[in-house]
């Protein structure tokens, strides 16, 4: 069971690779009130972190009357309560008389007119959303009529790990993250949205809302056996015989992994659980946080690189990548008491519920040293706390959001744990 517990959380907890490859792009949907407007082929797209929606049927959906002067590019929008003018190429618009500043110009792909969304329905007085668990763009009705339900939801949602650092120049608030979770994990309590909000800057591990092809690239290099040989030289036959009868279970062939070094194909064998089990990459944390950022074109840090970390998996010796290959398929084959479901189900109610003291206790069974924890945690933490501290460092007065596994936060060799003997005051929030 401590080695299925150390597993997960090295996956939930720790390392944003997971929330790279187990988000799945779904398309983006868009939602007037409790309505989805019907967009037929022309999807939205995101352009530069600003989504833009087909204009015809967002306008059909508000009820607005839908007009276009081809010697201008004009496009306008009419009813008795609304009037919007838009001209094709433009960053400008005006709404109900009132000139408006659009983070992106409206475009025309493929001749359908494309418009920022969000910017335009806020001008219009509704309360623009991101719902990151559906992957949807809400329009919830005019701005103020949100207020009494906004009040009521104020105190609800989930608890999370948050602590904000005060340095001489700047504040950094530290959000302990999950990367991988399901719809459970949201609304999140308002502190941590309100923090979010009056921050200037998002800082995550990774960018993983956007994979590149350097990247998958870079993946292959080190993942797999580049001199000849294969996974079957270099594990031993009964580890290889049970990996065989996993991937059989599966429908596939027992050699479908050859080429890869262990350490990839404990990696994979545990974004399978996480799959099976319901989770997924695209409602952690940090991908919520970093669609949110994108939004609101919010500049996004990276602590870390996914080099570093790709590097970090490759070095690790062959004992070790041995004994994460046979603890993935152990995890993968255990009861309903000890799989990945039954432990990460308690990580994320351990989430929702802010709970310090189980977070400590699941960080401190990782043991004091060792290759593993090293790699993982202590050599990782001092790069993320050297670049926490010049932010805090920073005297430009600006605010800070960092998200990163909440395993980091924590722990003698902790985020939090070295700002506070580093003399910097972190409060728990």
């Amino acid at each position: 069971m401590k080695k299925i517990m150390s597993l997960c959380l090295s996956l939930v907890l720790m390392l944003s690779m997971v929330g790279a490859v187990a988000a799945a792009e779904r398309p983006i949907s868009l939602w007037y009130g409790e309505q989805q407007v019907e967009l037929g082929a022309a999807q939205p797209v995101l352009q530069d972190g600003v989504t833009l929606v087909p204009v015809k049927p967002l306008f059909e959906q508000m009820s607005l009357k839908l007009g276009y002067d081809a010697s201008t590019r004009t496009i306008t929008g009419q009813n008795d309560d609304l009037s919007i003018s838009l001209q094709i190429g433009a960053k400008e618009a005006t709404v109900n008389g009132n000139a408006v500043t659009l983070p992106a110009a409206v475009a025309s792909l493929k001749d359908v007119t494309y418009v920022p969304v969000r910017a335009l329905g806020e001008a219009a007085g509704y309360r623009v959303v991101w719902d990151a668990q559906q992957r949807a763009i809400q329009l919830q009705g005019a701005a103020g009529e949100q207020g009494q339900e906004g009040e009521e939801a104020a105190g609800e949602g989930s608890k999370g790990f948050l602590w904000k650092a005060e340095g001489e120049g700047s504040d950094v608030y530290l959000l302990g993250s999950i990367h991988v979770a399901d719809s459970d994990m949201y609304p999140l309590r308002a502190e941590i949205e309100e923090a979010f909000a009056a921050s200037d800057y998002l800082g995550v591990e990774l960018d993983i809302s956007d994979v590149s092809q350097d990247m998958e690239a870079l993946t292959a290099e080190l993942g797999m056996y580049q001199d000849g040989t294969t996974l079957k030289d270099h594990i031993p036959a009964e580890t290889y015989a049970a990996l065989g009868e996993l991937l059989k279970g599966l429908g596939l062939p027992q050699d479908s992994f050859d080429v890869f070094k262990p350490w990839m194909v404990s990696t994979t064998i545990d974004y399978l659980q996480i799959g099976d089990a319901g989770y997924e990459g695209d409602l952690g944390i940090d991908m919520y946080f970093l669609q949110e950022a994108k939004q609101r074109k919010l500049p996004i840090l990276e602590l870390e690189s996914a080099e570093l970390q790709l590097k970090m998996f490759n070095s690790f010796s062959d004992e070790l990548q041995l004994q994460m290959l046979e603890g993935s398929i152990a995890a993968y084959n255990a009861g309903p008491d000890e799989n990945a479901q039954f432990t990460i189900d308690h990580m994320i109610q351990m989430w929702i519920d802010g709970d310090h003291e189980l977070l400590t206790e699941l960080t401190e069974q990782f043991g004091p040293s060792g290759e593993y924890m090293d790699a993982m945690l202590t050599d990782r933490n001092k790069g993320m706390v050297d670049k926490v501290k010049g932010y805090l460092d920073d005297q430009e007065g600006k605010t800070y959001f960092i998200v990163v596994g909440a395993a980091h936060m924590v722990g003698p060799s902790g985020i939090v744990t070295q700002l506070r003997e580093q003399g910097y005051t972190v409060t728990e929030l």
